[in-house]
């Protein structure tokens, strides 16, 4: 194996694209600015949970809210409204304790809102209406056993460590327990092209999570190749029931549904 080969085996990526992660050096948060929910101008949806707010605190990035009212009110307008199921919530990282709650209203009491931190701090927050569980989202049996415990799961949504690792590791046990119907959200994604703190990020470093996800698009793709593709292309099995992926500044969203293959053309015409 050349010094070449060996460097991309290191590293999951070519000498130029480490070059280029290096010379597009990562802004870190401490570099963008910051502002208290009362100073936000808009005074609806999320927006108003944030502004009052009298509970633990959480931190958003800006433009996540208006992304989250459109993905909530979605799924929610698809809810039988005599329904007396309860949507299965399920948070990975918890920190202070305030999205818990912020999940809750947003998606008006519907829901069975589940939480888990690596932090044994995170257990003893107070006047949750929510379930918190210790463990490490890179455990694919603690994992399994929280999904156990809810009875099933409809939505997810990742704000854990954010190294790429974790996200991929969370998803792909995560993903296949899920219900029809369900959305995977994955925050803060920006964090696949930074490199400190150990999120193994970079720009087109091809073991992160953005990267990860690209491969995904290719794999939803794939009733349409005229040779079947697999793990040599995929780096993985297929995993079934991708219905869509949607990208947004920071947020990548997974949904659930049935396969449909082959696809099938439907022609219109005058009969």
């Amino acid at each position: 194996m050349g010094i070449l080969a060996k460097f991309r085996l290191l590293h999951g990526k070519t000498l130029s694209d480490w070059l280029v992660s290096i010379w597009t050096r990562p802004i870190k948060y401490e570099d963008f600015p910051k502002i208290h929910a009362s100073q936000l101008q808009a005074s609806r949806g999320s927006v108003t949970f944030a502004k009052e707010n009298s509970g633990n605190p959480f931190l958003k990035w800006e433009h996540y809210f208006e992304i989250y009212d459109a993905l909530f009110s979605n799924f929610l307008s698809l809810l039988d409204p005599k329904a007396s199921n309860k949507i299965k919530f399920l948070e990975i990282g918890v920190d202070r304790g305030g999205s818990l709650g912020f999940w809750e209203k947003i998606l008006v009491g519907r829901a069975d809102i589940y939480g888990i931190d690596i932090n044994p701090k995170c257990a003893e927050i107070k006047n949750m209406n929510a379930t918190i569980r210790i463990g490490s989202q890179d455990d694919p049996v603690f994992l399994k056993e929280v999904i156990a415990e809810m009875g099933s799961l409809d939505i997810v949504v990742d704000d854990g460590s954010h190294a790429s690792r974790h996200i991929i590791k969370s998803f792909q046990t995560l993903f296949p327990l899920m219900e029809t119907g369900g959305m995977y959200i994955i925050e803060d994604v920006h964090a696949s092209y930074w490199n400190y703190w150990g999120l193994g990020g970079g720009l087109r470093r091809k073991k992160s999570a953005v990267e990860y996800f690209k491969i995904k698009i290719d794999e939803l793709h794939q009733p349409y190749f005229r040779a079947k593709a697999g793990v040599r292309h995929f780096r993985e099995a297929p995993i079934e029931g991708i219905k869509s992926i949607e990208f947004f500044d920071s947020i990548i969203v997974i949904r659930k549904g049935f396969a449909q293959n082959p696809p099938t053309l439907v022609e219109s015409s005058p009969s």
